[in-house]
């Protein structure tokens, strides 16, 4: 018996050292194969697309130089650094009810922030549908339907009592081209994103609303007028005192930063202010082509594009645009007979028909066989694609979006500079490209490693901030409604 149960062990021993053999040995063809399908582009393609360390600090550079002359004069640079009034971050002692409306689009919200003083927050939000009528209408029937769904959402959520409402802050972002002139005024530049109402365009946006918040007679004071990306970075900051960085990397992109009120020579701010968020616009940094290593296909893109010449680094960066570069690279190697034994796909020669969201699922694809990039390609562009093809418009998709990430990374490295944050600060980030492209996010760390070395980059985080346009509108409520009542008391006190 125990012969037999020695000669049990051993053979068991024996079958689980030959499987644990025989999954190393998969594992390893598993690991060849992939590494089989790691191709390269062509020499002068993938050259292209490679953003050096001397590439990035060139960049860094540039941009602190035109952050200090756009902030020295109006117009003085491609960035505009426009100051946002927000001069004080959260503490986390706010208390009270806050409001938020969100208008960015044909669909907006509103949402209420309730904060406990103890950095505890509590948010109720709802979304209403504009009818394409009203959006074309004129101004007073658009805010008139804009405070009707917000007196909507105060009875929905039991904030009426009897139609007798407690005054509440408000913060209201509104995502169109405004010329901001205080906390809580701006006058609509243009509509964009198919809003044409008329008796808007010229006006102060914060008025029209109030006056139609007095046609329906709801006390709500608009405190302030935000912009997204400055949100973005206030809905952080109610739980990370050291966040100086707001960053929207998405469809659009953008960055704010806390600056020092004192550098702010274009625009005469509050003397009790030390200080301000500034919002860059760094969308059209480099308008000339000084340092961005601008491509033939990022000047076809240009081209293509309704504001030619203009957001030349949001065109080389963000979601809107990468498919596009993508794809334009991929219609050339396939020309040359680099790509799909040279067949021509008339589908994919569509202009835009590539989109980012498709570099997404082709970069996220973990097969040897690279089945979902075979999808997106015959699903898409009915293209009949090897293993060999599916691997080089992967690494097409890898070299356009590690080129952005990295270029992200020294726009980052520039405006932590500048607000003299090196040694320690959070970056409040939100978008769709950052928070769901494959590897994006490592891209951008490794790139700020490059710039500043390991030490000095780790003092750097990025964190994901989502809702800054609703939460961080909300947030600038509370915070400018808590400066307001300490304002008031302030010659109480000081009797």
């Amino acid at each position: 018996m125990a012969g037999a149960r020695q000669g049990a062990l051993i053979t068991g021993l024996a079958l689980g050292a030959a499987t644990a053999a025989y999954g190393i040995y998969q594992y390893a063809v598993l690991h060849s194969k992939l590494a089989r399908n790691r191709v390269r582009c062509p020499a002068n393609i993938e050259s292209m697309f490679r953003v050096t360390r001397d590439d990035m600090k060139k960049i860094v550079a540039f941009m602190i130089d035109e952050m200090c002359k756009g902030l020295e004069t109006a117009g003085g640079s491609d960035l505009k650094m426009i100051p946002s009034y927000v001069h004080y971050l959260p503490t986390g002692k706010e208390t009270g009810k806050f409001l938020a409306l969100d208008l960015g689009g044909s669909n907006f919200r509103v949402l209420t922030l309730k904060l406990d003083g103890r950095a505890g927050a509590e948010t109720q939000s709802e979304k209403f549908v504009i009818p394409q009528a009203i959006m074309t209408g004129t101004a007073e029937a658009l805010f008139d339907f804009i405070v009707e769904c917000l007196e909507q959402f105060l009875v929905d959520f039991q904030l009426l009592e009897g139609h007798k409402f407690e005054k509440l802050p408000l913060g209201f972002t509104f995502s169109f081209p405004v010329d901001q002139h205080s906390l809580n005024s701006g006058t609509l530049i243009q509509w964009t994103k198919g809003f044409s109402a008329s008796g808007a365009e010229g006006q102060d946006v914060v008025a029209l609303l109030e006056a139609a918040l007095r046609r329906r007679q709801l006390a709500v004071n608009v405190v302030a007028l935000v912009n997204d990306t400055v949100g973005t970075q206030m809905a952080r900051c109610l739980t990370d005192r050291e966040c100086f960085v707001g960053l929207i990397l998405g469809t659009g992109t953008n960055a704010c930063y806390l600056e020092k009120s004192g550098r702010v020579a274009k625009t005469r701010l509050p003397a009790s202010a030390e200080d301000v968020i500034v919002n860059i616009e760094w969308g059209d940094f480099d308008r000339k082509r000084e340092v961005l290593p601008v491509t033939r296909y990022d000047s076809i893109v240009d081209t293509e594009s309704v504001n030619k010449g203009q957001q030349i680094f949001e065109k080389m960066i963000s979601g809107m645009y990468l498919g596009e570069i993508a794809r334009l690279v991929c219609v050339d190697l396939s020309v040359e007979g680099e790509l799909f034994g040279g067949r021509r796909s008339p589908n994919l020669e569509q202009q835009w028909a590539f989109k980012t969201a498709f570099m997404s699922e082709i970069e996220a694809d973990p097969s040897v066989s690279l089945d979902a990039i075979d999808a997106v390609l015959w699903e898409n562009f009915q293209i009949h694609s090897s293993v060999h093809d599916r691997a080089l418009v992967r690494r097409v998709c890898e070299l356009v979006s590690t080129r952005a990430a990295r270029l992200s990374a020294a726009g980052v490295g520039a405006v932590v500079t500048k607000a003299g944050r090196l040694h320690s600060c959070t970056v409040a980030v939100d978008g769709s490209v950052f928070q769901l492209y494959p590897h994006f996010e490592e891209r951008m760390r490794q790139g700020l490693v490059d710039l500043f070395g390991r030490r000095d980059a780790a003092n750097v985080r990025f964190k994901r901030s989502a809702d800054g346009s609703g939460l961080g509108a909300a947030a600038i409520a509370a915070v400018a409604a808590d400066h307001a009542a300490t304002a008031r008391a302030a010659p109480a006190t000081q009797r």
